[in-house]
């Protein structure tokens, strides 16, 4: 793990209730597309700790790691990818679902460390509501 963790982000972010969904994240600038707008370290957790954690609020905001190679989840002490999960110590793990997403989440390991880079698909008017897939997985899982 690296001994530099950083958040990176871009100004105006901000966190506002949204009827129907909980919390969710808007800008008060406008974002052009392809701005990265946040880049944040994760925390990654094994299935272990995830059947402590799924028994919490925590459930809802995590991160399937069904994305990492076989050699990662060693890393990570993961024996099951299925089971597993990642927090992102970012606003991005308060963006809601849209099947019409604005912004997409990409996921990197670098230096022994997973980070997430949230991106602008299209342009984001300002206080427009930053909208992500949670793709068909986590649907089923409900």
């Amino acid at each position: 793990m690296s001994n530099n963790e950083q958040m990176n982000r871009v100004s105006g972010l901000y966190i506002r209730n949204v009827a129907g969904k909980g919390r969710g994240v808007f800008c008060k600038d406008a974002l052009k597309t392809g701005i990265e707008i946040e880049s944040c370290p994760g925390i990654v957790f094994n299935e272990i700790d995830a059947a402590f954690i799924d028994k919490t609020i925590l459930y809802n905001y995590y991160f399937s790691t069904k994305f990492l190679s076989e050699e990662a989840a060693f890393a990570f002490n993961i024996q099951d990818k299925n089971k597993a999960g990642i927090v992102a110590l970012g606003m991005l793990s308060l963006c809601n679902h849209s099947e019409n997403p604005n912004a997409s989440v990409e996921k990197l390991i670098e230096d022994g460390s997973i980070r997430f880079s949230l991106r602008a698909l299209k342009e984001i008017q300002p206080d427009e509501e930053i909208l992500i897939s949670y793709g068909t997985v986590w649907f089923g899982v409900l």
